[in-house]
Parts: C-alpha cells; sequence; structure tokens
C-alpha cells in the first residue's frame, strides 16, 4: 500500500506482541492536533483503538498541546463508539471536503 502523509505529520506503528497491529497519524496544529488511526481488520473490537488514541493523546498534551480535535462521518459508528471510550466529547458538526463531519475532542 503506498501512503502519502502531509508534511509535519507524525507517524508511529503500533505493534502487539511483537507484531503489527496498525498506525496512527499525528497531524500537529498550532496548540491542538489531530489523530489518523487505523488498526488492523483482526485486531478490531479488541480495544486497541481507544487505548492507542488515548495514550497519543496524553503523550502530546505532556508535550504541551491543549486540544485533540478529530473529524468523523456521521455513518462510522465504530470511530465514534472509539473516540467516546478515550474519552471525547462531540463538540459540533462542521462541513469538510464537501461533507458533514462531527467534531469530536479531547481536552488536556
Amino acid at each position: 500500500m503506498l501512503a502519502f502523509v502531509q508534511a509535519g505529520a507524525h507517524r508511529y506503528a503500533l505493534y502487539l506482541d511483537g507484531a503489527y497491529a496498525g498506525n496512527i497519524t499525528v497531524y500537529p496544529d498550532g496548540d491542538a492536533f489531530s489523530v489518523g488511526l487505523l488498526i488492523v481488520p483482526l485486531l478490531r473490537g479488541y480495544g486497541l483503538g481507544p487505548q492507542a488514541l488515548h495514550l497519543t493523546a496524553q503523550r502530546y498534551f505532556a508535550a504541551g498541546f491543549s486540544l485533540c480535535r478529530d473529524l468523523i462521518a456521521p455513518d462510522n459508528a465504530a470511530s465514534i463508539r472509539m473516540h467516546e471510550k478515550a474519552g471525547f466529547v462531540p463538540a459540533g458538526e462542521v462541513q469538510a471536503q464537501g461533507r458533514r463531519a462531527l467534531v469530536y475532542e479531547l481536552r488536556a
């Protein structure tokens, strides 16, 4: 798979018991950041996503960031659940790339 990561983004591989479990990409923007997360299909549903999201947010909060803000498609129930399990709360709606998106936030 070919992937392009935006300049200034930070990308991390996730491992579980030595095996690749997915990746997480952090997009800093001032004192805030957003996160893109991929968990390999066989490992979805075991709580790895919320754990990775929460640990990444805590790491960036410790580095001085104050807000994590993610946009989620309204029909992406799995991502909404993952963010809520990680402590994120709904913070409104926006139009992003011509589509409606839910805003979820976690504050330091």
